[in-house]
């Protein structure tokens, strides 16, 4: 106690070496997100110390329950009048985001998400020599002050984020019906799409510029509906499956009794060709109407019959017309 009175009310500054090797002040090392030793008067009182802080930590000082400064990697000095008010770490923090929320349509949706929540770097400066991880002082008191506003300790910086992030997921599904929020086709909202989740991190990263944190990725990993509404869900995707069944074999009948049509449209008119190419060399002076109607006979049964297209196709086309062969399968 001795001691501490003494650096407290003689308030001895940092001296150049070799004057500092007469005076010795504490060492507060903070690493982990947390002070070392953890109980010291700093807290309460305030300095002189020394800081040493680990890549991936920082320090909120106070002075005269005010906003001082904010310290981050390597070693600093607790002035005479700042106090510590937090220790937190920076690094970026994995989150799990539950979220529970109700569909215009009065339907219960509970999401489980997971996201992971960074200080914003500074872009202007970048990351400095020695340092692991970019540290920006302007985001790191920004989080923590908007944790300590939300009713949170400092060092909680993301889960104050997260509060975020579920307000806004929240709002994403008590904006939309159930099923504009599971099938794509339904006004093109379906969650779990890759362009929604990107317009949904989009927004969460925009509300989150106050709290100096941005948020890496959002991944959806479950989402939970009522018993009874999984149960019809799977009866409309049943119906839907044997409809779309159902259209998609009567196009196919549809098809193949159209190929069909045609292959013997496209037979009778090579057997026309052939008799005309025939007749065009005889003496019409002869035709008689029996002749003619022997005629129309081997024409009404050739269409019947496939195999008289294949005997019957004619080596030469008349001129001007152009030939139209037939799909080998058909």
């Amino acid at each position: 106690m001795k001691k501490v009175v003494n650096l407290r009310v003689y308030g001895r500054p940092p001296m150049p070496p070799p004057l500092s090797n007469l005076i010795k002040f504490p060492t507060i090392k903070a690493k982990n997100g947390k002070l070392d030793p953890s109980e010291n008067w700093q807290t309460q009182i305030g300095g002189p110390a020394n800081l040493k802080i680990d890549p991936g930590n920082a320090i909120y000082l106070e002075r005269g329950n005010r906003f001082s400064r904010v310290v981050g990697q390597g070693d600093a000095f607790l002035e005479l009048h700042e106090t510590i008010k937090t220790v937190l770490n920076t690094c970026p923090q994995i989150e799990e985001i539950i979220v529970t929320a109700w569909t215009k349509d009065g339907i219960r949706i509970d999401i489980k998400a997971k996201g992971e929540f960074f200080m914003t770097p500074n872009s202007e400066k970048g990351r400095e020599g020695n340092e692991l991880y970019e540290y920006n002082a302007g985001a790191t008191r920004k989080a923590v002050e908007e944790a300590l506003s939300s009713g949170k300790e400092g060092h909680e910086w993301s889960k104050s984020a997260m509060g975020k992030a579920n307000g806004l997921l929240g709002e994403y599904i008590a904006s939309r019906y159930l099923e504009e929020i599971f099938i794509a086709s339904a006004n093109g909202g379906q969650l779990l799409s890759t362009e929604t989740m990107r317009e949904i991190l989009k927004n969460i990263n925009a509300k989150l510029q106050v709290n100096g944190v941005s948020l890496a990725y959002l991944q959806i990993i479950d989402v939970e509906l009522p018993e009874e509404i999984k149960r019809q869900r799977i009866r409309i995707w049943e119906t839907g499956h044997a409809t779309h069944a159902t259209v998609t074999q009567g196009e196919v009948k549809a098809y193949q009794l159209r190929a069909q049509k045609r292959a013997l449209a496209e037979m009778a008119r090579d057997m026309v060709f052939t008799l005309a190419n025939g007749l065009d060399r005889m003496d019409t002076t002869n035709f008689t109407a029996k002749l003619l109607t022997s005629i129309y006979g081997v024409i009404n049964q050739g269409m019947k019959n496939p195999r008289t297209y294949t005997n019957s196709t004619p080596k030469r086309m008349p001129d001007g017309v152009e030939s139209f062969p037939l799909d080998e399968e058909v």
